[in-house]
């Protein structure tokens, strides 16, 4: 298994972390979170109705944007 480990360690990309959290930024508060979660179902469940209904769009349906 070293082998392939040696043979594919140039290939692949070099990785970064990104998943840090920024000291200066607030985290959201409780309340925030829980908002942020029922918007999130909100969303599924309208989505989930739009396409059973076949008035799903993937794209916004703006009258200006054609």
């Amino acid at each position: 298994m070293q082998s392939v480990v040696q043979l594919n360690s140039g290939i692949k990309p070099k990785l970064h972390s990104t998943g840090k959290a920024n000291p200066s930024v607030a985290l959201p508060t409780p309340e925030q979170q829980c908002q942020m979660m029922e918007g999130t179902i909100a969303t599924q469940f309208k989505t989930i109705a739009a396409a059973e209904q076949g008035t799903f769009s993937v794209l916004p349906l703006d009258p200006d944007v054609a």
